[in-house]
């Protein structure tokens, strides 16, 4: 269990005049909006290289092969994989190569032999956490709300990129959330929520099938 809303330090910051404040934080603004604005474009960019390069295989999640994707075969060695997820039952398939360790990516639908689809996550509920505010060590009164501890995983499945036949399906497993006695500045539910699976955990389920 843990407490929060801890007391603030002291401003230790050399007073500024009001003027260049005001220019430092104009400047400031300015910076970052431009960072921004560049951030966006260039992922943007990226992600319509990405669809346009594999865009052809979203049908396969859907159990509809294409015919120009390289053949699967078991000592096929090394196997080239395209990510494909949605994040709704039912919804639409888009390509997400960066769920797909490095290693493992196929260059273009020619050289893709498995298609690895990602299903919607799975929220499990695993117990529940009470936090209160706390003001000199001392528990403030009606402060208390309770937080459920959640932690996701992801259902998946490898299918050949040419037929369309499912190879096999699993579960990645998300990271755990953080436990009732982790003391958080101000607690909301998103501190009791477990990361989801990265490409690191996609590797571990790969790894025992495709090999290294």
């Amino acid at each position: 269990m843990g407490g929060y809303g801890q007391p603030g330090g002291f401003n230790q910051v050399p007073p500024q005049s009001s003027s260049k404040k005001g220019l430092f934080i104009g400047i400031a603004v300015v910076l970052f909006g431009g960072l921004c604005v560049a951030g966006i474009v260039a992922a943007k960019k990226a992600h319509d290289k990405e669809q346009a390069t594999y865009g052809a295989l979203k049908t396969v999640c859907s159990g509809q092969g294409v015919p120009g994707a390289r053949m699967y075969t078991p000592t096929g060695l090394p196997h080239r994989v395209v990510g494909i997820s949605r994040s709704t039952a039912g919804g639409e398939w888009s390509i997400r190569q960066s769920l797909i360790p490095e290693g493992r990516r196929s260059p273009d639908i020619a050289g893709t032999d498995i298609v690895m689809c990602f299903e919607p996550f799975i929220e499990q509920v695993q117990g529940t956490c009470d936090t209160w505010r706390t003001r000199n060590g001392i528990r403030v009164p009606g402060s208390t709300r309770n937080f459920p501890r959640v932690q996701l995983f992801q259902p998946v499945r490898l299918v050949s990129a040419q037929t369309g036949v499912t190879l096999s399906q699993g579960t990645l497993v998300g990271g755990v959330p953080s436990g009732c006695n982790v003391t958080f500045g101000t607690p909301s539910a998103s501190n009791f929520r477990g990361s989801a699976p990265d490409s690191s955990a996609v590797n571990t389920y790969l790894t025992p099938l495709l090999g290294n």
